[in-house]
């Protein structure tokens, strides 16, 4: 079956993607991955299981639990293998008629008959140039959240590659510039983390420029008041509004944890985040000094 108008959830990782990504899946008429796509990606049955079995509201929550919505990444690097770390952004330039249809199957495979939109989520670069050139009608929601509160977050992370070096990431050189405001930082490890996010922002800005069907919201905006925020991201969706979504927005808490950057951090370390971002937040709405 084919899967029209897809649904990508892009942003930086520790942006609060997992769990928009989490509680939008809980809508009866969306289709996302688990793990037992990422484990048999040839064997697509067993997600569509883990479909039915959500419908059943007795088990909905608990499968969550036990299975919850996930990027999938190895499921994309079996249609792609490029896929999940380039060392730079994808773009339009990267399709060939061999991977559109390839990508077109991997989409299509995830849906089924009852749950026909699918929902994907995705971190690291934002490729939105290079989903739109494969899927002209998706829709690209960006998952924004705080560079210095998302910085600090990426720091107690497992996955974090920065320890080793922007030599040793996936996100290309740094270059020229922000090589010098790294270094204008004795090399920090928390300015790193900094400017991983600002080379975020500037492929995003890139990616989505010219992208009709592209909606941004800010993490903070959904936690404050998280009944408008689904009813804007299901309206930009062009998603029916259901009491299944509703009741899962007022079962879950909602809760942006902003503050622990100023917390958790030297003030020094905070001076580094406002030195390198501060500008940038303010430039995307957020205070120049908050707290």
């Amino acid at each position: 079956m084919s899967a029209d108008r897809p649904i990508f959830l892009v942003g930086f990782g520790r942006s609060g993607s997992t769990h928009i990504h989490g509680v939008f899946a809980f809508h009866p008429n969306l289709a996302w991955l688990t793990r037992f796509a990422d484990n048999y990606p040839n064997r697509m049955a067993l997600n569509a299981l883990i479909m039915r079995l959500f419908d059943v509201k007795p088990l909905s929550d608990l499968v969550a639990r036990k299975l919850p919505p996930r990027e999938g990444w190895k499921y994309w690097d079996s249609f792609f293998p490029g896929f999940s770390e380039p060392f730079r952004d994808l773009t339009a330039e990267d399709v060939s008629p061999y991977l559109r249809e390839r990508m077109k199957r991997a989409v299509a495979d995830i849906a089924t008959q009852s749950r026909g939109r699918v929902l994907i989520k995705l971190t690291g670069w934002p490729r939105i140039a290079f989903l739109q050139e494969i899927f002209p009608d998706a829709k690209f929601v960006h998952v924004l959240r705080d560079g210095r509160a998302a910085a600090n977050s990426l720091l107690h992370t497992e996955f974090w590659r920065g320890w080793k070096g922007p030599n040793r990431w996936r996100w290309g050189e740094l270059g020229t510039d922000y090589t010098a405001q790294w270094e204008r930082w004795d090399q920090s490890f928390i300015a790193l983390a900094a400017l991983q996010w600002k080379k975020f922002v500037d492929a995003m800005d890139i990616a989505s420029a010219g992208i009709d069907n592209f909606l941004e919201v800010r993490y903070e905006d959904i936690c404050a008041n998280p009944q408008e925020g689904f009813r804007r991201l299901a309206e930009f969706c062009e998603i029916d509004w259901h009491d299944d979504l509703e009741q899962k927005i007022h079962r879950t808490e909602f809760r942006q944890a902003n503050y622990k950057w100023q917390e958790e951090l030297t003030v020094r370390q905070q001076e580094t985040l406002q030195d390198l971002l501060g500008e940038t937040c303010v430039r995307m709405g957020y205070d120049e000094n908050p707290g």
